[in-house]
Formats: structure tokens, C-alpha cells, sequence
């Protein structure tokens, strides 16, 4: 078989290796798929992987969790896709879809595979858009009056779950952006969660337990906001709640913020919502250096430490994609609300709001205060319990990370620590919150010692305005609920 996968390798593109490849896996009267161990075989002969090795053993888990008939086709897309002795992690995740590139820009934000960062953070949902046939007919049959009144000009923008289009309201002359969702997405998505908890499980059987568990617990978190991105109902009542929360953060260095609305005289449904139009040059993503620029970036960086700490809201992916630019009126449009958060509730001291208790937690790792960042961390952990051994291991990981406390792989580290000395923080905390955070570090937008200094500040507001919200009688009651005692009652 060498001949023939050495011809292809060379002479022929990648769709027409794929195929060929998978064919001469089971060509032959003793085909290389019916060997026991075959995949093995592929991976350290064809591939250059040691099977033993951990991207040997990702690799496999990967594999035993497919059909038996899709591995060899799967053996063929790695061999075809990257080469002879050239494979990357990333096209494993690329396989899964929406759940792929979650789960690869965690890998990277995690340095779960030294070296290929860059390509897991490059990963993009390779998917056609619909067709302008497909989405004229879902509208005819989900809102008609919007079938009979938008004129279709162009293609914005796609991905798995949805196409943008530039329209024109045949009314009033007015350009608009249609968001239709893929009536498809919600099934495939499905599915591939479905197959991301199979190699979960193989991960386990393959010794991968760290790998297993960082992945469970975004499973379980990214599920629920992704199948919510796909309703466009929900994605309308974002954008209006991105809306108001950016009116109460304001203009930053200079630059203002401005979502696009959702005008109220058209009818949304569960695949189609529309938007004003936004008229810029581009995203910070593909205009290039302007002047401003580093104004900007700050900004962004402001808006989003603001979002989480003084407004409960919390933009997941705020990347520079997300963002339009318009240097000559100095505004910024974001964009892509499905995957924020709104968290409910009123806020009370910082002992009961997960929030400034994070904030708190951050600000004293900033500061590089070993004792007061375990104090958080205990306050914070519904199931900690104290272990001698944590102060001392706190005091080392601050010592040892002196210049590096704000990388997403250290991050990561001080919370392993802290599980595996009894203080586990919430899931939902560490990776809903610090994503965010560490994709503003990632984008350039602040440095590690401004993102610590906009913590502490903005930290600092937050408890202040919660002390102003509360009477004297509440500030009683929440701090004996704090010291653990109640206030006598006087005789009478």
C-alpha cells in the first residue's frame, strides 16, 4: 500500500486523497482495517504519532468513539488533510462542528497541546451558508410579510448555525441585516455533542482523566448556550439587553459603542430576526491599523471587565471578529449576542455574589495577596474544605508565578490547585467568566498588569455601589449572616 498512499499524497488534492485513502484502508484480501490493531499501526507509521504518547492516545479516543466504519474515513480526512508526519490536534475538533471550536479555543486557552495554539485559536466552522432559495423559503413559511417586503442584495456573513444578509426594506428604502438560522443546525449540533460525551468517556478509558474533565465540564456549560443561540427569539431579546447594559457603560477613551437594534415593526420568529444595519468599514478582525486603535482595544477591554462585575452581564466571546470599527466616528459595534449572560437577581455583600466574590479572588491574585486569594477562593466554593496544605501551596504558585499569574495556562493551574487542596471553584465561574477575560488578554486588548488594575477598580465600584444599595438594617442582617451569629433580641 505504500506506493499508492505515497502517489496521493503527491499528486492528488485533498478531496480526491480522502476518498482513495479510505478505499485502500480495506482494499486487499487481508485489508490494514481488519488488523486488531490498526489504527496503532496508522498512527505511529503513516501519521508519525506514538500511539502511547498523549496525542497518540487523543487521537484514539477520538476514533474508538465514531462508528467503526468512519474511522477509516476518518484516518483518511488526517492523513489527506495534514501529511505524512504533520498532524495538529486541531483537525480532530474541526470534525465536531460548533462543539469543535468551543472545545479547541479551550484546549488553546488551557495549552493543552503545546505548539498548536495558534492553529486551535484559527479554527473557524467551515459551513456552507444557506442558499438564498433556502432562506426565502423558510421566510415564506415563518414570516411571509418579511418575504414580500425585504429585497435580498448580499451575503454578510455565515457559520453552522446562521447566515447574515444585507436587505433592503422595499417600504422605506432602508437597509437592514437578516439573520436566519440554519432549521438543520439544531439537529447536527445535537449530534455533536452527542459524539463529544462518547470520546469524553474514551478519553477516561485512555488515561486522558484531565483532558476527560476539562471537557465535561464545558460540554455541560457550552450545550445549553449554544442550542439558545440557535433560537433567533433569544438572540433578539440579547441584543436588546446588550443594548441597554452598553448605554449604562458609556463612551470609553473616547469611543462610543453602539449594538445594533432590532426594529420592533418586523415579526420574529424561531430561525429569522432582523437587524439595523451597520454601516462600517470593518471588524478589528480585517481593517488594519488605524489610528486609535490602542484606544479602542482599551475600551473593549473596559466594557467587558464592566459588563461582568458591575452589570452581571457577561459578553462569552468577545473576540475581535465580534467587533465593527469606525475610526472617523470613533465607534465601536459589537455584534453576536448569542452567547452572553444575564445574570438574575439583586446583589447583596460580596460573601453572596459569585461575581465580586470572583472579582475579589482576581484582584487579590493581582496584588499577589496568597492569603486573602485563599480567603476568596474558600468563600466562592460551595464545597471547600480547609486543608493545611493550601496556604502553603497558594504561597508557592505565587512565588513561582510572579510575572505570568494572568496567562490562561496559569489560570488554569491555581485552579487545579486549589481542587486538589479541597476548595473546587464553580464551573461556571471559571469558564464563563475567565473566557472572556482571558480573550481580551489574548486579542491585545489590555496587558496582564491593566487587566489587574481595571479589576481592582472596577471591583472596587461594584462594592461600594452595592454598600450604597443597602440599608442599614439589610448591611446588619447580611453581615451577622456573614460571622455566622444572630443579633440578640432585647428583653422586655
Amino acid at each position: 500500500m505504500e506506493g499508492p498512499l505515497r502517489f496521493a499524497a503527491e499528486r492528488l488534492s485533498r478531496n480526491e486523497k480522502i476518498p482513495l485513502f479510505a478505499h485502500l484502508l480495506h482494499a486487499g484480501i487481508r485489508p490494514m482495517s481488519d488488523r486488531p490493531e490498526y489504527v496503532s499501526e496508522f498512527l505511529k507509521i503513516k501519521l508519525k504519532i506514538d500511539p502511547g504518547s498523549e496525542k497518540g492516545r487523543f487521537v484514539r479516543a477520538f476514533l474508538a468513539s465514531i462508528d467503526r466504519d468512519d474511522r477509516s474515513i476518518a484516518l483518511a480526512y488526517l492523513f489527506a488533510t495534514q501529511g505524512v508526519g504533520e498532524f495538529k490536534p486541531s483537525e480532530i475538533f474541526q470534525i465536531f462542528g460548533t462543539p469543535g471550536k468551543k472545545a479547541a479555543q479551550i484546549a488553546a486557552l488551557w495549552d493543552l497541546f503545546p505548539g498548536d495554539q495558534e492553529a486551535l485559536n484559527r479554527i473557524k466552522e467551515k459551513a456552507q451558508p444557506l442558499s438564498l432559495l433556502e432562506m426565502k423559503e423558510l421566510l415564506s413559511k415563518e414570516a411571509p410579510t418579511l418575504y414580500d417586503r425585504l429585497e435580498f442584495h448580499s451575503i454578510l456573513g455565515s457559520a453552522s448555525i446562521k447566515t447574515i444578509v444585507k436587505t433592503r426594506d422595499r417600504k422605506t428604502g432602508k437597509w437592514l441585516a437578516l439573520a436566519v438560522a440554519n432549521p438543520r443546525a439544531r439537529p447536527q449540533t445535537k449530534a455533536h455533542f452527542e459524539l463529544a460525551r462518547k470520546m469524553i468517556t474514551h478519553l477516561d478509558e485512555f488515561g486522558l482523566t484531565h483532558y476527560a474533565d476539562r471537557f465535561r465540564k464545558l460540554a455541560t456549560q457550552s450545550e445549553e448556550l449554544v442550542l439558545q443561540e440557535l433560537d433567533m427569539r433569544d438572540e433578539a431579546r440579547k441584543s436588546t439587553q446588550a443594548n441597554q447594559v452598553f448605554k449604562k457603560i458609556g463612551p470609553k477613551n473616547g469611543w462610543k459603542f453602539a449594538p445594533p437594534g432590532v426594529p420592533t415593526q418586523f415579526v420574529v420568529s424561531e430561525h429569522v430576526v432582523v437587524f439595523d444595519f451597520i454601516d462600517a468599514p470593518g471588524s478589528f478582525e480585517s481593517i488594519g491599523e488605524f489610528e486609535g486603535r490602542t484606544a479602542a482595544r482599551r475600551a473593549i477591554a473596559e466594557a467587558t471587565v464592566e459588563g461582568i462585575f458591575l452589570h452581571g452581564w457577561i459578553q462569552m466571546d468577545p473576540h475581535a471578529g465580534n467587533f465593527l470599527v469606525n475610526p472617523a466616528t470613533q465607534t465601536i459595534y459589537p455584534l453576536d449576542f448569542g452567547q452572553t449572560i444575564q445574570l438574575d437577581g439583586g446583589w447583596g455583600l460580596i460573601s453572596e455574589n459569585q461575581i465580586l466574590g470572583l472579582g475579589q479572588f482576581l484582584r487579590h491574585l493581582a496584588e499577589g495577596n496568597p492569603s486573602e486569594l485563599l480567603g476568596a477562593a474558600q468563600g466562592l466554593s460551595r464545597k471547600s474544605h480547609r486543608q493545611e496544605s493550601a496556604q502553603i501551596a497558594v504561597e508557592s504558585f505565587m512565588k513561582l508565578h510572579q510575572a505570568d499569574r494572568f496567562t490562561e495556562k496559569t489560570l488554569f493551574e491555581l485552579f487545579d490547585l486549589l481542587e486538589a487542596h479541597g476548595t473546587p471553584l464553580p464551573t461556571h465561574l471559571t469558564l464563563g467568566i475567565l473566557k472572556p477575560l482571558a480573550t481580551i488578554l489574548r486579542e491585545g486588548y489590555v496587558t496582564q498588569g491593566g487587566l489587574g488594575d481595571l479589576l481592582r477598580s472596577r471591583v472596587e465600584m461594584g462594592i461600594r455601589r452595592q454598600g450604597m444599595a443597602l440599608t442599614v438594617g439589610e448591611l446588619r442582617n447580611r453581615f451577622q449572616k456573614l460571622c455566622g451569629f444572630r443579633a440578640r433580641t432585647p428583653a422586655r
